[in-house]
């Protein structure tokens, strides 16, 4: 799909994929930071119940996680 469209897009994207860091820019940074000084803490404080639903849910539950509750 990449190749289908604009040249020039599909060099940025294909440069972008394999680690290419050149055309990066400060100023592309500020959504994912926001959403990530958002959502970061959150991640960190249920850190291990993320671990434990990765298990399984029988597992989490097992473990004293409310899977329904912690899923919504």
């Amino acid at each position: 799909m990449i190749f289908l469209g604009d040249p020039r897009a599909s060099h940025t994207a294909l440069f972008w994929m394999l680690g290419g860091l050149g055309l990066a820019q400060w100023s592309h940074l500020v959504f994912p930071a926001l959403v990530f000084s958002l959502c970061g803490p959150w991640l960190w404080l249920r850190a291990q119940d993320l671990d434990a639903m990765t298990i399984g849910d029988e597992t989490a539950a097992t473990l004293g996680i409310p899977v329904a509750r912690f899923r919504l």
